[in-house]
């Protein structure tokens, strides 16, 4: 039930920002979206992995994951670090 409250909580300021047009309050109920977003994926994720396994997949194994783990953070620390050059080149 406290994803209820969290889910209100952003409805309610998303409505307060837009009727005061306040971009910061709009921008953070969006931010909370995310975040709420978050939160869902990683409460699904801790139901799934309880759930007994199931026949094996060629592309489930430990090797694919390990072996696109690497570009993945590449790729977030290029995108991060762009935004930062973006950001501060004005």
């Amino acid at each position: 039930w406290e994803g209820t409250g969290w889910v209100a909580n952003q409805v309610v300021e998303f409505i307060c920002g837009f009727t005061n047009n306040s971009i910061g309050l709009m921008s953070d109920a969006c931010h909370m979206l995310f975040d709420n977003a978050s939160i869902t994926i990683g409460i699904y994720a801790a139901y799934v992995a309880q759930c007994p396994a199931t026949r094996p997949t060629p592309l489930a194994s430990q090797d694919s994951r390990c072996s696109l783990a690497l570009p993945t953070a590449y790729f977030w620390c290029l995108w991060a670090l762009g935004s930062c050059w973006r950001a501060s080149s004005g």
